[in-house]
């Protein structure tokens, strides 16, 4: 990432302040915070828009507090992105600005698990229905992803078969680059969850290549991520590996613990697939250590693999340890 224009917009932020234009300098930050955001630089745009509002205090305008809630949401700051969006109160906001809020209050609650499903599921249609009132296709498609992983997260096949739909109307209906891509990823989620793994993997592999082209790294990540999740299901190991290990390259980069947490388990869960025991062990291992403020039914889950995996090896007392983990972390967590 060239950081040249970043640091000029910073500079400049910092000239402003001095000279007393308060508009500009906050407007120079907005400028630079996005730059990071679409170079996958998170942090940076973190701390440059939370110190000009150390700096400013009131009276921000909406945008800059709507980066800073998708800043902390691509770090895996999750509660930090419902602070964000929960502690200011503008004074009006346009249809798009709404949508956009809601959408990453969704996303926020249902990458945290920060609420039951049922409330992440009426978070994510209220961002679909701002984002269709609004026309926003960005807003829409993401909040459509939402829906769909909350769909399956409960088990309800009709929804997930209606937001396909709706993804496939999406992609045909836009001309932004981002959208389709967007709205592609969630199809080939659907037909993943559904069991059509050859069709997912195909709609991944097309999905990459267009946000690899448009540097969206988060999106990049997360479709590498289900690819690898499709190649295993298929059977098709060496695929699956290189699928991950480019997703963990981008999760490490972008300074997301859950993400890369994430992409260990699935390595991990790969490994044991293959028979790679040790592998495995080492993958989920890195797992738990990475997590962080991971959510607790992200523990319970990888704890619940270790058992499985410890069990099968005949090390009895670890598998007994990981169950422990794993119901003490499923309790808390409401599983």
């Amino acid at each position: 990432w060239d950081t040249r224009e970043f640091q000029w917009a910073l500079e400049a932020s910092h000239h402003f302040a001095r000279a007393g234009m308060r508009d500009e300098a906050v407007n120079a930050v907005v400028s630079g915070a996005e730059s990071a955001l679409t170079r996958g630089a998170p942090h940076e745009a973190r701390r440059a828009l939370e110190s000009i509002r150390v700096t400013y205090p009131r009276d921000l305008p909406p945008r800059l507090h709507l980066l800073l809630a998708r800043a902390t949401l691509l770090c895996g700051e999750y509660a930090a992105t419902l602070d964000s969006l929960a502690g200011w109160e503008p004074s009006s906001l346009n249809g798009s600005e709404q949508a956009l809020a809601a959408q990453l209050r969704a996303e926020a609650l249902h990458r945290g698990r920060l609420a039951d499903d049922r409330t992440i599921s009426e978070a994510a249609k209220v961002a679909r229905r701002l984002a269709e009132e609004a026309r926003d296709e960005e807003s829409l498609v993401r909040a459509l992803q939402i829906e769909a992983e909350v769909a399956a997260d409960l088990g309800l096949v009709e929804p997930l078969e209606e937001i396909r739909d709706a993804a496939r109307e999406a992609s045909r209906a836009s001309r932004n680059s981002e959208c389709l891509a967007l709205s592609r990823m969630t199809q080939g989620y659907c037909e993943w969850v559904s069991g059509d793994f050859e069709a997912a993997a195909e709609i991944f592999s097309n999905t990459a290549a267009l946000f690899e082209e448009l540097s969206l790294h988060e999106d990049y990540r997360r479709v590498l991520n289900g690819l690898g999740m499709s190649y295993t299901a298929l059977g098709r190991f060496s695929e699956a590996e290189h699928a991950f290990q480019r997703a963990l390259v981008i999760a490490q980069r972008l300074g997301n613990p859950l993400a890369v947490s994430n992409v260990w388990s699935n390595l991990a869960s790969l490994y044991h697939d293959m028979g790679r025991f040790q592998d495995a062990a080492h993958g989920y291992r890195k797992a738990i250590n990475t997590s962080g403020s991971s959510t607790v039914r992200f523990i319970a889950e990888v704890y619940a693999d270790i058992a499985r995996l410890s069990i099968e090896l005949g090390n009895f007392s670890e598998a007994e340890r990981c169950c422990t983990a794993s119901l003490a972390a499923a309790e808390r967590s409401g599983l």
